[in-house]
């Protein structure tokens, strides 16, 4: 979260947690934690791409 704020300038509005998932508002944006199952259910971002994409990224 300590980037969103300081992209944003903005603190945190809002911070709670919803079910398995810890969701917070800073700026305009909705921030979203929590396991990549509990993420999985929430998004159409296949995870595991991500993952490899941050992979490949890294070893480039």
């Amino acid at each position: 979260m300590p980037t969103s704020v300081e992209l944003t300038g903005e603190q945190p509005r809002s911070r709670f947690g919803y079910r398995d998932l810890e969701l917070a508002t800073v700026g305009g944006y909705l921030l979203l934690a929590g396991s990549e199952e509990a993420l999985a259910r929430v998004s159409r971002v296949d995870l595991k791409q991500t993952a490899r994409w941050r992979a490949y990224r890294a070893a480039a």
